[in-house]
């Protein structure tokens, strides 16, 4: 029962501490293997996850197959044993936490900016992390920083 009320309360804090429009897994619905499949088909079509990384991709996935495989069947949430309970609530918040980080990352932040000798002010878009590795390559005196 304190599992079940855990699961529930950090499903709705989860869902308040996030993106507002960042896609989420839900596994106490029985459309997981829906919900599978739009993440899958989001992350790799979708603009607004283009930041996402390789591992993160890979992460996800994992976690995501793992999850379907748990409940496969026509099982719900409430009817596994504990640990399993554990496990998939574990991955369900991994997957929640790198969708929501990939969804920050990946908007989109227009400047207006006047290129070096030009007084033409021309938009600028990047991302949220293409402007943090800019930054992070100034900072470094302009030599690139591995990531």
């Amino acid at each position: 029962m304190r599992a079940l009320i855990f699961v529930i309360g950090s499903m709705l804090f989860a869902g308040s501490a996030l993106a507002a429009d960042a896609i989420q897994i839900d596994v106490s619905l029985p459309t997981i293997g829906e919900q599978h499949q739009l993440v899958l088909k989001t992350i790799n079509n979708d603009e607004k996850y283009s930041e996402m990384t390789k591992a993160d991709r890979a992460t996800v996935e994992s976690a995501l197959l793992e999850i379907s495989e748990m409940l496969s069947g026509g099982k719900s949430f409430v009817s596994l044993d504990a640990q399993s309970k554990q496990k998939v609530d574990l991955n369900q918040g991994e997957v929640n936490r790198l969708l929501a980080k990939a969804f920050r990352d990946s908007r989109l932040i227009c400047t207006k900016e006047a290129p070096i000798g030009s007084n033409m002010i021309k938009r600028v878009c990047k991302t949220a992390a293409a402007r943090a590795r800019d930054n992070e390559i100034s900072r470094n005196n302009g030599t690139q920083v591995n990531q």
